[in-house]
């Protein structure tokens, strides 16, 4: 579970693309930003000449009573709303705090009728990805011996601990040593 505390929905979007970055860097795949944010897509991924344009969204809202993810499918601008259509990008990706999902726009729009959200429902649990952690095979490429951890080391810390991870194996993610995590977890317990 993703446990953060940023400033502005902005931040959370950002938070989103990054996740969404790393997935995809993680694959392979070479991942292209365009300049500005006046398209309907966040980012482009390329691998072997083939491009998918991605809309990465974050939410924590959910469609009550069931509690599923609800995720907006517009964009509001200061006197326009714009409900997005099939052609606009290839792949949705959603963050939420449990979760990450990228789901083909095809699928979304298979109705031919617009929607101006999408409720994950359990049929969308087959676009279901795992959270994207840095260097995926567990090796950072250098420990750092006596680091100051980032903002972002001590949410990552967090994070990983909370998904059972163990201190070694969150020094060998974040590229620390165990015993920086150790002293970590003492000076802030959760």
């Amino acid at each position: 579970m993703l446990n953060l505390d940023l400033p502005t929905s902005k931040h959370y979007g950002d938070f989103a693309v990054s996740l969404c970055v790393t997935y995809f860097l993680g694959l392979g795949y070479q991942v292209l930003l365009p300049f500005g944010d006046r398209g309907h897509y966040d980012l482009v991924v390329e691998m072997d000449g083939t491009f998918q344009r991605i809309q990465s969204k974050w939410t924590s809202s959910t469609k009550a009573p069931q509690g599923y993810p609800k995720v907006s499918l517009r964009v509001c601008g200061s006197s326009t709303t714009y409900v997005y259509c099939e052609s606009d990008f290839d792949l949705l990706w959603v963050t939420t705090p449990e979760a990450c999902y990228s789901i083909p726009s095809s699928e979304i729009f298979a109705s031919k009728k617009r929607k101006s959200d999408l409720k994950l429902y359990p049929k969308w649990d087959k676009y279901r990805v795992p959270i994207p952690v840095p260097f995926p095979s567990g090796q950072a490429p250098v420990k750092r011996a006596s680091p100051r951890l980032t903002q972002a080391d001590k949410i990552m810390i967090r994070r990983l601990r909370n998904e059972g991870k163990s201190q070694q194996e969150v020094a060998n993610i974040i590229g620390v040593t165990r015993a920086c995590i150790s002293k970590f977890e003492l000076r802030n317990p959760s």
